[in-house]
């Protein structure tokens, strides 16, 4: 029997095993924290590939499914955006587009260059093989700077995206820059090119009773100083006002960080450096403009006619207008030359209005300074009652020493020194009740200031608790799927 037992457990333990049955192949339960039955696989259920692509599915879907109930929750009604932005990537693409529009700078001020250089050749007719290899290199940096308005409007859609203003699916048409956009095509298209070169117009002037040429490229010349825009929008876009942090903060402050705000910043806090360079800037534009304009009379009027055939005559008439003094010596006579005193003139009023604005503001003291002036005033007052003091002391005193009978010159004299000291003491008086409303006025600016404190570490921590709470919100998303 012993045998024969043990031939038959060998026997089975030969054979293959066979499945558990239904029953013993349940699956685990466990409860979670919200109190609900999640299953989860046992090792001998599948191999360990199947168990790990399972557990890929599963995880997926509850991370799917947690999302959508954070978005349901915090009321976004665009599943594309997030709630939250990453600032490190709104500023990698913040300074794309500041690469982008130094390349556009660049090539501006370069075809600007390469312009000039085209028209001093061509109104002299010197080497037309030169001239138009260079008419050929402006229009390929003008198709390139087209090229580059399109590309700077998109980094800008995608910084836009990654602060979450707009959304993933919105194009430079839907998110509204596709007008600003043509816009900024159609400046940027007019330039000297082949196609002009060499066409010469005849135009009757009405001034001077005579007909003059006008080279059809002098006048994509002054059409393309449309392109000095760029220089002023790189100033803003690289300026700290525009910035990232800049940005955000204006959006805490419910204030959308434009153009306008930028130069508005500008004008607080460099009045008087803006206004000079603006200034300065617009006088070599204009004379530039104003002698390619009237040059082509300078064949036909006589010699004793003043014209601004040179750059230092143009500029000359220029500062005259611009400041309002207008001698008379140098005017346009062409209908663009009269279009360009145009714009001169109200420049000119603006700038100079502008002007006298900062200057004024640069002589105002500030508070502290205003404080300060009203302390050393106060001070040279005390100081003059004391020697008027002194004085009428010095003059009682030595009547008094005389024993003589006082002269009515002398009653004058001492009444003359007694209305000085009240007058003196007067003064100090009153500078001591300006001081006084000072230190007020000091006192309510420090409580202001305290209390915007105040406010905004009430602000900090009401953020803190919406982020602890939006936190607990997602740990129990997260462990409901679980």
């Amino acid at each position: 029997m012993g045998a024969v037992s043990k031939s038959k457990m060998s026997e089975e333990s030969d054979k293959p095993m066979k499945p558990a049955p239904s029953s013993a192949r349940l699956p685990l339960m466990e409860m979670n924290s919200s109190g609900k039955k999640s299953e989860r696989p046992t090792a001998g259920t599948a191999g360990t590939e199947d168990v790990e692509l399972v557990h890929k599915i599963k995880h997926h879907d509850k991370f799917i499914r947690a999302v959508s109930k954070i978005q349901r929750a915090l009321l976004l009604r665009d599943a594309n955006l997030s709630y939250l932005e990453d600032g490190r990537v709104s500023a990698f693409y913040f300074q794309k587009w500041q690469l982008i529009e130094i390349s556009s700078l660049f090539l501006s001020l370069l075809s600007l260059g390469l312009s000039v250089l085209e028209y001093e050749m061509e109104f002299s007719d010197h080497e037309h093989l030169h001239t138009k290899i260079i008419l050929v290199i402006i229009t390929s940096l003008t198709a390139i700077l087209v090229c580059l308005n399109v590309l700077s409007y998109r980094a800008y859609l995608d910084y836009l995206k990654s602060r979450n203003i707009v959304g993933t699916s919105e194009t430079v048409w839907s998110a509204g820059f596709g007008g600003q956009l043509l816009l900024e095509v159609l400046l940027t298209l007019p330039h000297p090119n082949l196609a002009c070169f060499g066409v010469q117009m005849h135009v009757y002037n009405s001034i001077i009773n005579a007909t003059y040429i006008q080279r059809l490229n002098e006048i994509m010349n002054l059409l393309q100083l449309a392109k000095l825009a760029v220089v002023i929008r790189f100033v803003m876009v690289t300026s700290s006002f525009y910035d990232c942090s800049a940005q955000r903060v204006c959006s805490m402050y419910g204030i959308k960080p434009t153009y306008a705000f930028v130069i508005r910043s500008f004008m607080r806090k460099f009045s008087f450096r803006v206004v000079a360079i603006s200034f300065l800037t617009s006088l070599f534009i204009f004379a530039y403009a104003l002698r390619v304009a009237e040059r082509p009379l300078v064949s036909i009027l006589p010699p004793d006619q003043l014209t601004f055939d040179s750059f230092g005559d143009s500029l000359w008439g220029v500062v005259i207008t611009m400041t309002t003094v207008g001698y008379g010596d140098y005017f346009p006579r062409t209908i663009i030359g009269r279009c360009i005193t145009l714009a001169m003139c109200i420049w000119g009023v603006f700038n100079t209005s502008l002007g006298v604005i900062s200057i004024n503001k640069y002589l105002q003291l500030s508070f502290l300074e205003n404080k300060a002036f009203s302390t050393v005033r106060r001070l040279l007052a005390r100081n003059d009652m004391k020697k008027d003091a002194m004085t009428l002391i010095g003059r009682v005193a030595e009547l008094m020493r005389r024993g003589k009978r006082v002269s009515d010159h002398q009653v004058f004299e001492l009444r003359k020194y007694v209305n000085t000291f009240k007058e003196g003491r007067r003064g100090y008086e009153s500078l001591r009740d300006e001081a006084s409303n000072l230190s007020e006025e000091f006192q309510r600016q420090s409580v202001f200031i305290l209390s915007e404190i105040r406010d905004y570490a009430q602000q900090q921590r009401k953020l803190a608790e919406l982020f602890g709470n939006l936190e607990k919100k997602i740990k129990y998303f997260f462990e409901d799927e679980m």
